[in-house]
């Protein structure tokens, strides 16, 4: 876990117990939230041992210079960490604690799997199904209706 995650866990807890009662926030809540942060240095520390292997595998999904970048890396990592916090805390606000809670809780075990998925193709366990010598396929944009189309 990263300096900034464990920074960021402990402001939360903070801010939860100086709330009044009605607002605090649960102990789920934080538990999700502490998920959140952990899956996502789960994710970054595989990921790095990913890009340090790359005759056994490679990044497919996000760009090779934000990857090999480890302020870049380590910042994207952090901005979804607190973005999904973020999201949770506004649906919570708005009267939708259950939908965050479960969107939480599916993103945790989503990132969760993706980090144990690259610790397999890492350790050789498993062949990454993107081959080195294949160019990567990236999702072809859908056109864009209504602008003088």
């Amino acid at each position: 876990m990263t300096r900034t995650s464990i920074m960021l866990l402990v402001a939360l807890m903070a801010s939860a117990s100086a709330q009044s009662p009605e607002s605090a926030k649960t102990k789920l809540d934080l538990g999700l939230y502490a998920g959140v942060i952990a899956s996502n240095g789960l994710d970054w520390a595989s990921t790095n041992q990913c890009v340090r292997r790359p005759d056994i595998c490679r990044e497919a999904e996000l760009p090779e210079a934000l990857v090999s970048n480890k302020a870049g890396w380590t910042s994207y990592e952090a901005a979804k960490s607190v973005g999904t916090i973020y999201a949770a805390h506004w649906l919570t606000q708005h009267g939708h604690p259950r939908v965050a809670r479960w969107g939480l809780l599916a993103v945790d075990m989503l990132t969760m799997a993706q980090g144990a998925y690259n610790y397999t193709l890492c350790t050789g366990a498993r062949k990454s199904p993107v081959s080195p010598g294949l160019p990567v396929i990236h999702p072809v944009p859908l056109p864009v209706i209504g602008h003088g189309n």
